[in-house]
């Protein structure tokens, strides 16, 4: 399953944006409403990419999957963001940090003057014994 299908997988586990996140969004506009979602699929689908790239090196560190900075948000989510849109200050990805909806964390790196990565907060994903399998079930689905 490598090539997911992002909103099969949001609605199968039944993401959602905290109420908090909703209300404050899309009160502002639509705009950013679609900007949000747009930032949420690429976020998960860049867990999904290092997931399986970890996998076939079958060394997985969790606390390294799915950081991506503003220019990979940006390349993930095939263009439909905007630039203007993803540097603003106090623009979509900086609302999701807030609402805890994002994590945020400093950069390991100074390329391309990004200061910060961001990923999703991994309590979204489905119940299990480990962190990785919780990921596992989350991208595989069940064995079952």
């Amino acid at each position: 399953m490598i090539q997911a299908n992002i909103l099969d997988l949001i609605q199968k586990h039944g993401i959602t944006f905290p109420d908090d996140v909703i209300e404050k969004i899309t009160t502002l506009n639509e705009k950013l409403w679609k900007q949000s979602q747009l930032v949420t699929a690429a976020l998960i689908r860049a867990l999904i990419q290092d997931f399986y790239g970890h996998k076939k090196s079958q060394s997985i560190s969790l606390e390294n999957l799915g950081w991506r900075n503003k220019h990979r948000i940006r390349l993930l989510s095939d263009g439909k963001l905007s630039q203007r849109t993803m540097y603003k200050e106090w623009g979509v990805i900086d609302l999701l940090v807030l609402s805890d909806f994002l994590e945020k964390r400093k950069a390991t790196s100074t390329w391309g003057n990004q200061e910060f990565h961001y990923r999703l907060n991994l309590d979204f994903l489905p119940e299990a014994p480990t962190l990785l399998e919780s990921l596992r079930l989350f991208i595989e689905g069940s064995s079952e």
